[in-house]
């Protein structure tokens, strides 16, 4: 029973992505000026959007989990139980997914206050900066820890032949195309 469960474990990296990305597309708060944050979080079906989109991060983050505890699990039959390069992954792996539940709760923090919490709407100010926190969390904090993860896990792919050489060469691009996007930024 336990081996057809492992069998879906990799499945769960797709499904991280598909609700990663429907989680963020569901976010839609408001940036403009004060009547419009106002308006936005008056608005019932608004908030009860932006709450569904923090369950929805939430659960690609538990989703990333069992993935990236299947990930640790092939990287150590392969690499040996003490490569320091697995454990990095592993860590650095779950500081993204800790990011990511992090961002994901600040996100609604304005919206389930007013809709489940019955707590009064703040000012525009304060509802437009507290859910902004989620940004950095998960674009600074949460991106850099996903590129160490990809950058040790390439190491350890390219170490061991567990993944083809060009999948592992592709980490080290898609890390650097991380970096020079943060240059950016």
């Amino acid at each position: 029973m336990a081996d057809r469960w492992r069998r879906w474990m990799p499945a769960s990296g797709i499904v991280f992505g598909i609700l990663f990305v429907v989680g963020l597309l569901m976010n839609n708060l408001p940036s403009g000026t004060d009547a419009e944050v106002n308006a936005f979080y008056a608005k019932s079906s608004n908030r009860i959007v932006t709450v569904v989109s923090a369950y929805v991060l939430v659960v690609a983050a538990l989703a990333f989990l069992i993935f990236l505890v299947d990930v640790r699990r092939r990287l150590r039959s392969t690499a040996g139980g003490d490569s320091a390069w697995t454990d990095v992954s592993f860590v650095s792996g779950l500081m993204f997914v800790a990011a990511l539940l992090v961002a994901g709760v600040t996100f609604a923090s304005v919206a389930g206050n007013i809709q489940f919490g019955g707590d009064p709407q703040p000012a525009a100010d304060v509802a437009r900066q507290v859910p902004e926190l989620a940004d950095p969390i998960l674009v600074v904090a949460g991106a850099l820890a996903a590129a160490l993860l990809v950058a040790s896990t390439s190491v350890v792919a390219l170490q061991t032949g567990i993944l083809p050489r060009w999948l592992g060469w592709l980490g080290f691009v898609l890390v650097e195309a991380r970096r020079r996007a943060a240059l950016v930024l």
